[in-house]
């Protein structure tokens, strides 16, 4: 599990341990960077002591992708339908540059029969540019860098009573990218704000970091506009 508050330089070394040709202890501790006079990897190592750079750890590189989405705002046309917008962000929750960054929406299929239409496609209110699709497919590519973040806006109209279950109108964001190095990297949205956090008392929340956002239908008598910023 990658811990967002505490992945910034995660170091590492080893030290080799033997008996020379008189029985006497020898030792040494592995240098990442091969140079003895300079901290090619930006360790700060040595931190004290001798003024050499002869044994730099090598920074253990971690890649991870974050994604939360929340419905922030409900409108009630009256006409048995709602616009439903939704909020996206997702981040570089590791170590590592991240290449080829996408985000497809990944609606359940009750969801998606009740879905009539895209009433406001998606667009990005913050964070890195992107390549914009269309829905579905929200982000078609793009690379952040760690710590860096997307946030995407975009409004589906709704019927619920197209669905065969009106209380299973969930959906959740695929976000993958391919990271400088090793292999691709996914993670499907929380319902929530918070990329670092299982979103405790978010919509649809079971305590775990996967949770699909759903789509609550109101009850009669509600207010026509329920929103949230």
């Amino acid at each position: 599990t990658i811990d967002t508050a505490n992945n910034d330089r995660i170091l590492n070394s080893a030290t080799a341990f033997a008996a020379d040709s008189d029985g006497a202890a020898v030792s040494d501790v592995s240098d990442g960077d091969g140079d003895p006079a300079n901290d090619l990897n930006g360790t700060g190592f040595p931190l004290g002591g001798p003024n050499n750079n002869d044994s730099n750890p090598n920074e253990v590189q971690l890649p991870a992708i974050g994604a939360v989405k929340r419905l922030a705002n409900l409108v009630n046309n009256n006409d048995g339908t709602f616009d439903a917008t939704y909020r996206v962000a997702v981040s570089n929750i590791g170590s590592v540059t991240l290449n080829t960054v996408t985000l497809i929406d990944q609606p359940s299929d009750n969801l998606n029969l009740a879905t009539i239409s895209v009433v406001s496609d998606v667009s990005q209110s913050g964070g890195t540019p992107v390549t914009l699709g269309s829905y579905p497919n929200l982000v078609t590519d793009g690379s952040l860098a760690p710590a860096e973040d997307i946030n995407l806006v975009y409004t589906l109209r709704i019927n619920p009573s197209r669905a065969n279950d009106s209380s299973l109108l969930d959906n959740q964001v695929l976000a993958s990218a391919v990271p400088v190095i090793g292999g691709e990297v996914r993670d499907l949205s929380d319902s929530g704000t918070d990329v670092g956090t299982t979103n405790p008392g978010a919509p649809g929340d079971t305590g775990t970091e996967d949770d699909p956002t759903p789509f609550i239908v109101p009850s009669i008598g509600a207010a026509k506009t329920i929103s949230s910023s």
